[in-house]
């Protein structure tokens, strides 16, 4: 073993003292990337806390996927849609979810809200990493051109109950026929 250090020893010394100063630098080098990566792994970086708002519906197998949302249908017609929630915020937060029908209209490439009907109203309250599912029917009885629109506020929502108030948004549009 001492024969081995005594070779790593002779690298450092040298007859140009350029080349010690270069073996040295070059042996700090690799400590300090040894160093760098070593941190990097036993300290990993934080992601920034977020929550996550999605809409999913259920296959032919019986699994939800966020696929096959219903765009057209017709006044009255049932589907069942699956509003989920996941907690990223690293702590215990309460949520509350508020689905709105609503009438709109496309004005130079812009949806505008001609008017809004609250739906449907869920609270829950989740762990850091935790899941919420929610299964529920969705039935227009307006025909025309419909978003149903999901709005997630932290704790209890803020008025006026619109995109601009809400942690998260999704929405979904579709146009309902008469029957």
């Amino acid at each position: 073993m001492l024969c081995r250090w005594g070779r790593w020893a002779g690298i450092l010394r040298s007859d140009s003292p350029l080349h010690t100063v270069l073996n040295v630098l070059l042996i700090a080098s690799l400590v300090f990337a040894i160093g760098s990566v070593g941190y990097v792994f036993l300290f990993p970086m934080q992601s920034e806390p977020f929550s996550e708002l999605y809409l999913l519906t259920e296959n032919e197998s019986g699994h939800l996927v966020a696929e096959d949302y219903p765009r057209q249908i017709e006044q009255g017609e049932s589907r069942e849609l699956v509003v989920g929630i996941r907690n990223r915020e690293r702590a215990r937060t309460e949520y509350t979810v508020v689905v709105q029908m609503q009438e709109v209209r496309t004005v130079r490439n812009h949806t505008v809200v001609q008017n809004a009907t609250k739906v449907r109203r869920f609270q829950t309250t989740l762990a850091p990493r935790e899941r919420w599912h929610r299964p529920h029917t969705i039935s227009p009885t307006t025909e025309g051109q419909l978003q149903l629109q999901y709005l997630l506020y932290k704790g209890a929502p803020r008025q006026p109950l619109n995109r601009s108030t809400a942690y998260r948004e999704v929405h979904l549009q579709m146009n309902v026929t008469e029957r």
